[in-house]
This record gives structure tokens, sequence and C-alpha cells, in this order.
């Protein structure tokens, strides 16, 4: 079950320390940003400010575009496939896939290798 909460410690020098999840690193991972304040209000702030901006920075990097991820799957299947069934793949994706979902935004998942 997920974890639920601010994330929100004290720790012994007296500070407050709040943890913000600002995106996944390349093996998966999810990758924080800590930020400090003597009192809990001053983190809580912070942390606000941390994500508003989020949703600007972070999303943009994560995201990749239908055609990016055909070209990769694309270039993949290129070494295990016959001739025929690649020119049958890259023509299906020409002709079907990129002019209705070609430039669709999707966000990049964490890869589970």
């Amino acid at each position: 079950m997920a974890k639920r909460g601010s994330n929100i410690y004290k720790r012994k020098d007296g500070r407050f320390e709040g943890r913000v999840s600002v995106g996944y690193k390349e093996n998966g991972k999810t990758k924080y940003r800590h930020v400090y304040g003597h009192s809990l209000a001053e983190v809580k702030e912070k942390m606000a400010q941390v994500y508003s901006g989020k949703n600007t920075q972070e999303q943009s990097k994560n995201k990749m575009i239908v055609r990016d991820i055909a070209e990769q799957w694309l270039a993949e299947k290129k070494l295990t496939v016959k001739a025929a069934s690649y020119t049958s793949y890259r023509n299906l994706l020409n002709n079907h896939i990129y002019p209705e979902l070609g430039e669709f935004g999707i966000p990049r998942l964490p890869s589970k290798c």
C-alpha cells in the first residue's frame, strides 16, 4: 500500500525537513527534492512552491510523443524481423498511426528492468 502523508519530519538539529517527489530517474526510481525550514509552516510553504514548479518543468521533461516511441520500437524490431515485415510496420505507422496519434504526448513511465 502506498505511503500517505506530507513527508515532513523534525530533524535532530531542530529543523523540519520536507520531501517532495519531482519525477523519475533514468533507472525508474523516484527522484526527490528536500526542503528545510525552522518551522512547519515554512516547510509547507516551500513544498507548495516546489509542487507548483514541478508541474511546469518536470512534466515537460517526462513527456514523449507517440512518434518518438514508435520510432524506438521500430528500430528495435528492424533487428529481429524480416525486411518485408519491417516495411509493413513502417507503412502502417506512416499511413495510420502518425496522422492520428503521431504528435500526441504521453508521460514517460519508469522502466522496471
